[in-house]
């Protein structure tokens, strides 16, 4: 079983079953403009995101704690992608916080940005509850960064930011 879902703001998150996603913020960089951000508490629950694109999957506003935007769509074989915010911005950090769906091996959760399209991205990657990569893809083929290992539950809100200017790339985890 393989499970990727994603979330783009010129940015892209691949996550597992019942991924959810409780505020995102994309940063200017260089001057600390604010260029977007959501914390989905205007959304009604159960309904799907304002200002987002579902390409694939389910997505919807659900309470956790404070209203999330939430994958739901049970299939674990299927990409998932939810778009927002805009493919031109070029130097900018994209900040989330981000519950992982799932852990199992085979699944992917994913933060991405200078998002193009499913195969081509900057990524900061959590695979099979026990690992972290941070690299791109281009023409589909993956290359490393960084990476190690991180033992993460389903349960934990992780923040997750990449900050980009130029051709300057750096990934944080908490």
């Amino acid at each position: 079983r393989r499970s990727v879902r994603s979330l783009f703001c010129s940015a892209l998150l691949v996550a597992g079953a019942a991924f959810q996603l409780a505020a995102l913020s994309a940063i200017q960089a260089h001057a600390a403009t604010l260029i977007y951000a959501d914390n989905f508490e205007s959304d009604t629950i159960g309904t799907a995101p304002a200002g987002w694109t579902s390409v694939a999957g389910t997505w919807t506003v659900a309470l956790d704690g404070t209203q999330v935007m939430k994958e739901t769509d049970p299939n674990t074989a299927a990409a998932k992608t939810n778009v927002g915010g805009s493919p031109s911005w070029t130097d900018y950090s994209v900040q989330a916080q981000i519950k992982m769906g799932t852990a199992a091996w085979g699944t992917s959760n994913v933060l991405a940005k200078r998002y193009k399209d499913a195969n081509n991205s900057y990524a900061i990657i959590f695979k099979d509850g026990s690992s972290w990569y941070f690299g791109k893809k281009v023409n589909g083929v993956w290359t490393s960064f960084a990476s190690g290992g991180l033992s993460y539950n389903t349960t934990t809100w992780y923040n997750l930011e990449i900050d980009a200017a130029g051709s300057s790339l750096s990934a944080f985890i908490n």
